[in-house]
């Protein structure tokens, strides 16, 4: 959707206009969208069937049945990114889940390809993640790593050294957001491990946070610090994934800890970073209602 920037924006829409049909039920809008809903599923399957190669053994490429190299966010290095690969997924599950409501002859087609899809990002996740070495949770255990895209089994930053920003996307934009997309099970070891590390490690503090973002400010205050990323706190989806496991009290507690730093007193709109930045942002603001809905929806509030 756009151009020279990021390639998740395709997989995103097409899921929230899938998610716009479920909460509003609105029959018509959906058939009038409906060819160029077909239009972005048959794409999205076209993209995958170029990465079905096999290797010089006859084995599949750990690359196999995935959309082709993209980017996400502010990074220009283009790769197999875990977090975009869900969205893509997300996207054409939801899609074909909506169409089939309707009737539509393609929506088989189209959950076979999403199907087909979540497998490959499973099998090229846990291919990754074999090779990375175990990660300290802070408790004096060790954890699986989990990594944010294929062929890098380790923290980004480890990979990219002279990329002060790489720390970021392993946090915010890293392996969690499969949990959200519907790839990884929640309930299951591997988002245990994941969601301790996050909590224990990754929320406190990173290499360029300063202040009372501070590692040494998180850790010493670690409940009313904890609980979110420190660099764009919105573009993590760990609130999501509390909420996915029913955890309420850690769900609850990540909702208002990001909001107390990300929200600007002078004129009651969202950062895009704690505390400045640019201020009044969309993406922030859509994520603070989506997490709001997502209370409303567990305490069957309807929200205004």
């Amino acid at each position: 959707l756009s151009h020279g920037y990021t390639m998740m924006g395709t997989g995103q829409h097409l899921w929230f206009l899938s998610e716009h049909y479920r909460l509003t039920g609105d029959t018509q809008w959906w058939r009038d969208l409906t060819p160029n809903v077909e239009n972005i599923c048959q794409w999205v399957g076209k993209q995958c069937r170029k990465t079905m190669r096999k290797d010089a053994r006859g084995v599949d490429v750990p690359e196999y049945g995935l959309v082709p190299p993209g980017t996400v966010a502010d990074w220009q290095d283009w790769g197999y990114i875990f977090s975009m690969e869900g969205y893509y997924y997300a996207g054409l599950s939801r899609a074909a889940e909506a169409l089939k409501e309707i009737g539509d002859p393609r929506a088989r087609e189209f959950a076979k390809d999403a199907a087909g899809l979540k497998e490959s990002i499973q099998r090229a996740y846990k291919w990754t993640q074999s090779l990375a070495p175990v990660i300290p949770r802070g408790d004096g255990t060790w954890v699986p790593n989990y990594p944010m895209r294929l062929f890098k089994p380790g923290p980004c930053e480890q990979f990219f050294p002279n990329y002060s920003g790489a720390w970021i996307y392993d946090v915010e934009l890293g392996a969690h957001h499969l949990v959200d997309e519907g790839v990884l099970d929640p309930r299951s070891k591997d988002v245990d491990w994941m969601a301790d590390h996050m909590e224990n490690v990754q929320f406190m503090g990173g290499s360029t946070t300063s202040g009372a973002l501070s590692a040494a400010a998180s850790q010493k205050d670690w409940f009313n610090m904890g609980g979110f990323p420190k660099s764009q706190p919105y573009y993590g989806r760990y609130p999501e994934l509390c909420a996915l496991r029913d955890d309420i009290k850690p769900f609850i507690r990540s909702y208002f800890n990001q909001l107390s730093v990300m929200f600007n007193r002078e004129d009651l709109s969202l950062y895009e970073n704690p505390g400045a930045s640019v201020w009044n942002k969309t993406h922030e603001t859509g994520h603070f209602l989506q997490q709001t809905r997502q209370v409303c929806e567990a305490q069957h509030i309807r929200p205004i």
